[in-house]
């Protein structure tokens, strides 16, 4: 872990604001069905350094990680927070509105997979049970962060979480999903 906590997450941001920039210009529907926060990038910086580096607490690395791990820990982040928010959450008609958070989450671990274009190999309805799947991520660890966010209050001042042993094995199914995923596992 170099750098410091906030200079990481500074530096992590960028990648998350240009992938939803992607979304945005590949699905247009997706801007007329959702909005996405515009401090999202930075949440989710925060947020996926608070994971990383509990995970790697909890698993004893001090080392640089794998991409399957960074791929994971990037679409349980977003999935975590959710920066996609519907226009209408009660009458939602669409799968872009729908699965606008597991789209996102995907593209953003296939960053971490580029040379194997998870989203070219499969077809929608495989993908779709994969986003449902996706649906049913949660992170307690990160509930006093996202408190602190809808309310508020400094978040930034949360550098550290502590991950239980089920997240822990929460984060290596995800690994072991997108393992399976990039190499065609079905």
């Amino acid at each position: 872990m170099t750098g410091t906590f906030r200079g990481r997450v500074f530096k992590r941001s960028p990648v998350f604001a240009a992938i939803a920039e992607t979304q945005l210009d590949k699905i247009p529907r997706l801007a007329a069905v959702t909005t996405f926060r515009a401090d999202a990038p930075v949440l989710l910086a925060h947020a996926y350094y608070l994971l990383n580096d509990a995970y790697k607490e909890r698993r004893g690395q001090r080392s640089l990680t794998d991409d399957y791990k960074k791929a994971a820990i990037s679409a349980i982040t977003v999935m975590a927070l959710r920066p996609f928010e519907p226009l209408d959450p009660d009458n939602i008609e669409t799968n872009v509105a729908y699965f606008a958070n597991p789209i996102y989450a995907l593209a953003c671990a296939n960053a971490w997979l580029s040379d194997r274009n998870l989203l070219a190999h499969y077809p929608f309805d495989y993908l779709r049970r994969f986003y449902i799947s996706m649906l049913r991520i949660r992170m307690p660890s990160l509930a006093p962060f996202i408190t602190a966010i809808n309310e508020n209050e400094d978040y930034q001042a949360i550098e550290t979480v502590s991950l239980s042993r089920e997240e822990v094995e929460d984060i290596e199914e995800w690994i072991l999903k997108f393992w399976q995923l990039a190499n065609k596992k079905r």
